[in-house]
């Protein structure tokens, strides 16, 4: 088999090869990237988890166990501010 041969048969796999291996460096080096945002991000966030003064999360909604009956409608319900708008005007 001459060399020329052998060359054209193996390029294609050759190729391929190292796109493969381009794309395994790329996508390692998004990890990395990635991996230090977020211990940049988490360092920001430890800082801001460390103050005293935790407040608890509260909403205006009524708790799921407090519910008594489901109501099905082909109108969509609007609120605002914890009060149903029936008719909005522009």
């Amino acid at each position: 088999m001459s060399d020329a041969i052998f060359q054209k048969r193996h390029f294609k796999h050759e190729r391929s090869e190292q796109i493969c291996k381009r794309r395994d460096l790329r996508q390692i080096r998004e990890l990395i990237r990635v991996e230090n945002l977020r211990k940049g991000r988490n360092k920001h966030h430890s800082q801001k988890s460390n103050d005293n003064n935790k407040e608890e999360l509260t909403t205006l909604l009524p708790s799921p166990s407090n519910i008594k009956s489901i109501e099905i409608t082909n109108k969509l319900p609007v609120s605002a501010f914890g009060i149903n708008l029936y008719r909005l005007t522009c």
